[in-house]
């Protein structure tokens, strides 16, 4: 199933069709953080919200890339803010999609793109 974005980007997500023929798909969902990642992925989603439209200001860029680099590099990390940014993001796709019944966020630590059966499913 083509879950599309406003921005005419989408997502291609292998959806089984319902063996009763029924209209109600089951649940689905593709995962676009995985769990691996680790804290790296606060910054991807940020990176991703960017990447279909989000805009930082100047110093909210410059926290996520302190935040990228790590304290490793004597960096103050402002974690708080690029957690926020993070929420911001996950707000911000959703109000991209333009395909209804989909959504994205959080499940185990993966963040996710799943239609309304899954996250009922999940719940």
């Amino acid at each position: 199933m083509k879950v599309e974005l406003t921005d005419g980007d989408f997502y291609d997500i292998d959806v089984a069709t319902d063996p009763g023929g029924g209209d109600e798909l089951p649940g689905a969902a593709a995962v676009i953080l995985d769990s691996a990642s680790g804290w790296h992925n606060t910054y991807r989603l940020v990176d991703l919200a960017v990447d279909h439209g989000m805009v930082l200001s100047k110093d909210d860029a410059d926290a996520v890339a302190r935040y990228r680099a790590g304290p490793e590099d004597g960096n103050d990390v402002p974690f708080e803010v690029v957690y926020e940014l993070a929420d911001k993001a996950e707000t911000h796709l959703n109000s991209q999609l333009i395909t209804r019944g989909w959504s994205f966020g959080w499940s185990d630590h993966e963040f996710l793109l799943a239609n309304e059966a899954w996250w009922g499913h999940d719940a």
